[in-house]
């Protein structure tokens, strides 16, 4: 594992085996960055997010809040994670199931 220079890591992070953090990147708390990440330069990862094994983050990506990436990304990417549909039901209704 590699980290660049300038690089912000939060509490609670994983970062896995042989993967290289490249300058000028924030990471925010409980990332899971898997083994074998290159992650580029001025990236920034939000509060839960998760990089899966052998990706490559390109340089200027975003990763949003408890998003999950599963596929490698290029430069200059947001990735966002998509919001929950609200269920019809109340959580009330949970006691009964």
């Amino acid at each position: 594992m590699t980290i660049g220079n300038n690089v912000i890591l939060w509490s609670g992070n994983h970062i896995g085996h042989h993967s290289h953090i490249d300058d000028h990147t924030f990471i925010a708390s409980h990332v899971v960055i898997s083994g074998s990440v290159q992650v580029g330069k001025n990236c920034f990862f939000g509060v839960n997010t998760t990089i899966g094994d052998n990706l490559k983050i390109g340089d200027f990506t975003v990763v949003g809040a408890g998003a999950m990436v599963l596929k490698g990304v290029g430069g200059h990417s947001l990735i966002v994670r998509k919001s929950e549909a609200l269920s019809e039901r109340s959580s009330h209704r949970l006691r009964g199931l």
